[in-house]
């Protein structure tokens, strides 16, 4: 245990092996004996991507731009099996956190106050500075348990964020990760949108979403995915904001009619291992009512109004089980 806090990966691994011998009480022992011990350590290449901040400009208009680009930094990373991106999920709860910070500006002080609150090993948040077609970005890089943070800066015009979003992206992957092989670096480069515009579009439907207009947030991303036909998160992201339009929509008794029937889908499926997985999810989502099933998505579904629910066709099933499936991960 003493090499632990050095090496965080080795009770996880220790205890993955457990598990998959079904040794389940050991491997929770082997986990609460690391937390017992060292409660404050941050998980080994866990990284977390804070929400961006936009200073100048119109900031109400560019908040899409600062969480488009936070989305995007966390895919490329996420591409690294090094690294382990916290779910925005996580993040979320921490908001009223991050509003200590001073506004218009990065805070180094709240960035490791919001890594041991997800015991992330290192903290990334960005500030665009917008002004008459130009901007720069500030990323701070928050490291360590001694808080080291670093700043870097690039700037140019708004029409090239894209590039200075890869640029970036290979930046903090080095540093995060260690030198790219040339696998990686040509993965990172061609994750994402090709288009500006269609990333203008995906980001309003990420803010759309964060919001929880969810229809709104489905036909941006339709409009990206018809910008950009190989932008395969927009296309995603699509189905399934409009299958959380669907879920909301419905009574509870609906929804849970729904879970059956995307239980007995499951059963149908060949291959005992994913048969049994998919059962497993359709049933642990079945008895909940919408406005708890979309919990893990993030999202506030009291802001659709119910002429967007009037409006929004019934989804064929298998839309429907693709987010019943996801929502307990």
């Amino acid at each position: 245990a003493a090499g632990w806090p050095d090496n965080a990966v080795t009770p996880l691994v220790q205890g993955q092996c457990l598990e998959a011998a079904g040794r389940l009480t050991e491997a929770v022992d082997i986990y609460s004996s690391y937390l017992r011990v060292y409660p404050d350590a941050p998980g080994a290449g866990v990284v977390a991507v804070l929400p961006g901040r936009v200073a100048g400009g119109e900031e109400d208009r560019h908040a899409a731009l600062a969480r488009g680009l936070a989305q995007m930094v966390i895919s490329d990373l996420s591409l690294l099996g090094r690294l382990r991106l916290v779910e925005r999920i996580e993040l979320d709860a921490l908001l009223a956190e991050l509003e200590r910070a001073a506004a218009g500006r990065l805070d180094p002080a709240t960035a490791p106050r919001v890594g041991r609150l997800v015991r992330a090993e290192s903290v990334i948040q960005n500030l665009l500075v917008i002004d008459d077609g130009s901007v720069r970005i500030e990323t701070l890089v928050t490291r360590g348990p001694d808080s080291n943070a670093t700043i870097e800066t690039a700037s140019g015009s708004l029409s090239r964020l894209l590039e200075m979003e890869k640029d970036l992206a290979l930046m903090l992957a080095d540093r995060l990760a260690g030198p790219l092989t040339p696998a990686e670096e040509r993965a990172i480069l061609e994750n994402g949108p090709e288009s500006m515009a269609a990333f203008l579009d995906w980001a309003d439907g990420l803010l759309l979403e964060d919001r929880g207009d969810f229809a709104g947030a489905a036909q941006a991303y339709r409009r990206a995915a018809r910008i950009d036909v190989g932008f395969d998160d927009a296309t995603d992201r699509s189905r399934a904001a409009a299958a959380a339009v669907s879920v909301i929509g419905r009574s509870p008794s609906e929804v849970i009619a729904l879970g059956s029937q995307a239980e007995r889908a499951a059963l149908s499926v060949s291959g005992d291992a994913t048969r049994s997985a998919l059962a497993a999810s359709a049933f642990e989502v079945a008895p909940l009512g919408p406005e708890l099933a979309l919990g893990g998505m993030g999202g506030v579904g009291g802001a659709l109004t119910p002429g967007a629910l009037q409006t929004t066709p019934a989804l064929p099933l298998d839309v429907v089980l693709r987010i019943l499936v996801r929502i307990p991960r």
